[in-house]
């Protein structure tokens, strides 16, 4: 798999969670079923995240971008959510972090990181 495809696999899976955070049967006690803490807010970031992602699979260059500020993106949000550090941000508490979404969102960005940093950028010749 290349920074390309993983923008592409990648961008698919968030603007599929955020659009599915939209349908109310699939949402309970502000949890995507049950599991996972949402809120609009946080539906609008997944689409946007799915789209950039989308939309840099075109390009080699794009996509490796794409998975470098995806990386840094995820991995502070998980670990953010994952020890629940305060905040000084003025926006603490609009987008709901911890639990799964947290564990979701590190391993996104190792994944991410790999293909940012650490994976051939260019198929062998």
């Amino acid at each position: 798999m290349s920074a390309r495809q993983f923008a592409q696999v990648f961008g698919a899976i968030y603007l599929i969670v955020g659009i599915l955070g939209f349908i109310p049967p699939l949402v309970s006690n502000g949890a995507l079923l049950g599991i996972f803490p949402i809120n609009y807010l946080h539906d609008v970031v997944h689409i946007v995240l799915g789209l950039w992602g989308l939309l840099s699979a075109g390009s080699m260059v794009r996509a490796v971008t794409f998975c470098r500020a995806f990386a840094a993106v995820l991995l502070i949000l998980g670990v953010y959510g994952l020890f629940g550090w305060s905040s000084p941000l003025p926006t603490d508490g609009l987008v709901p972090l911890g639990g799964y979404d947290s564990l979701l969102h590190l391993a996104s960005g190792l994944i991410a990181a790999y293909f940012g940093w650490g994976a051939p950028s260019k198929a062998p010749a």
